[in-house]
């Protein structure tokens, strides 16, 4: 009205457009057992506008492998990330990544959204085999106790919230008789000879949906049953002779793992064996000894599993040992002889240990002589002698070596030795007529013939 203060007053609306926040799924079961492998979460974009995802870990949770996905409307992508090493956790862990979601709300709006994508992760067991390799093997009707470690179980505990377990089979074949750490398999006598296939599945049971397990196989031999025997090849021998005692193995082919000849599952106790030798192609073991005495040697098979050998008994094997003969001369009677037909007695004693029916007088030779007849006391030996050939005298020796045998056929040695000279018999005399009278030269046959009481 002119002269009232006029107040000019406006009303403004403004409109902010809020938009909606992306619209995608994570897959909530994602679940894994932490055995070092790459695990991707599944997302899944319900939005009409593209979606970036950018990921970083948070807390604990590795490092994600992909760090950056682009989804087209209405796709799909993964968050790919890594478990650590098994023995990193002993518990149910829960991993989480921070999400951090771009997308457009208009031509020239780009709007934000932070959520948080978790999964959990599963102690993962991991199985060692703790039987030896070099034991890896059983004889028919045997035990071999075969045994295995997990990390946890070789601690003393189990993860929490978890029950364990573990599988034997043979052959594809569960055998229910154990279900721990350890397990024994008894093949019967008539089991086939080779290969076992073993193997063993430890797992942790969290709920019926989730198991975590690990897995070894392996193989067992079955070797057959070895049975052996022993002998020697000569169990009567002389003083200072030897032989061999034998030891034979049956079923130790170079196939099978256990072998006694290779094992060194024998033991002589009473042997002091000049030499052993093996033949592996043979399966023969040899023991050359030399015993001073009738001894027994035992063959005991020692280090051997037991079961592996059918006939485990020990073979005493007896080596008579047969002494050597000692005889001692006297003087021979004559002393000295012609050539030609003679006999000479030769008085004797014998030496401990032989016995004088020991002795095998027909063996004790002098020359040419031979013992014709015998006491207890002498001999009488007979025979043709012959002089040198250049019709000298000669002189034979008995004694100081082997002079003959024993009755069992071991030698008969003589303690002393004794000496006979043989004379040659003379030309025939020539006789002649001088002044003087009749001569001859036949002192020398006189004193022959004298010798020889003629």
């Amino acid at each position: 009205n002119g002269s009232e203060d006029q107040h000019a007053q406006t009303a403004v609306e403004t409109f902010v457009n809020i938009h909606s926040k992306p619209g995608y799924t994570v897959d909530e079961s994602v679940w894994t057992c932490a055995d070092a492998r790459d695990v991707a979460i599944d997302i899944k974009s319900s939005d009409t506008r593209a979606l970036s995802f950018s990921f970083e870990s948070l807390g604990a949770a590795p490092a994600p492998k992909v760090t950056l996905i682009t989804i087209a409307a209405n796709g799909s992508g993964a968050l790919e990330t890594r478990i650590p090493t098994p023995d990193a956790i002993s518990e149910i862990t829960t991993y989480s990544y921070k999400a951090t979601i771009n997308y457009d709300a208009t031509g020239s709006l780009s709007c934000e959204y932070i959520d948080t994508i978790s999964f959990d992760a599963y102690p993962q067991p991991i199985v060692e085999l703790v039987t030896k390799s070099e034991d890896l093997f059983v004889c028919q009707d045997a035990d071999r106790i075969l045994t295995v470690k997990d990390r946890f179980q070789d601690g003393g505990f189990s993860p929490v919230n978890s029950n364990f377990s573990n599988i034997w089979s043979v052959d594809g074949v569960v055998d229910g008789s154990s279900n721990g750490l350890s397990f024994t398999y008894s093949p019967a006598i008539s089991e086939a000879i080779g290969n076992k296939a073993i193997k063993s599945v430890v797992a942790y049971t969290f709920d019926a949906s989730k198991v975590c397990y690990d897995t070894i196989d392996f193989n067992l031999f079955v070797d057959p049953l070895v049975t052996y025997t022993a002998a020697a090849t000569k169990d009567e021998i002389c003083e200072g002779e030897q032989t061999d005692i034998v030891v034979t193995v049956t079923n130790a082919d170079a196939a099978n793992h256990f072998n006694p000849i290779k094992e060194n599952a024998f033991e002589v106790p009473s042997l002091a064996a000049v030499s052993v030798a093996t033949n592996f192609a043979a399966n023969i073991l040899t023991y050359t000894v030399e015993p001073t005495i009738s001894t027994t040697f035992t063959v005991d098979p020692v280090n051997t599993v037991p079961g592996c050998v059918a006939n485990p008994v020990t073979f005493d094997v007896l080596v008579n040992v047969n002494r050597k003969g000692h005889i001692k001369f006297g003087a021979p009677s004559p002393k000295e002889v012609c050539a030609g037909s003679v006999s000479i007695e030769i008085p004797y004693s014998v030496v401990n240990p032989t016995e004088f029916d020991a002795i095998d007088f027909s063996s004790i030779t002098l020359d040419a002589l031979t013992c014709v007849a015998h006491t207890e006391s002498s001999l009488t030996m007979q025979g043709v002698l012959n002089a040198n050939l250049d019709g000298t005298s000669k002189t034979i020796t008995l004694g100081k070596t082997v002079c003959g045998k024993t009755t069992d056929g071991c030698e008969l040695v003589a303690d002393n030795s004794i000496t006979i000279k043989v004379n040659p018999i003379p030309a025939a005399p020539a006789f002649s007529a001088t002044n003087s009278g009749i001569t001859s030269d036949i002192d020398s046959c006189i004193q022959c013939c004298s010798n020889q009481g003629i």
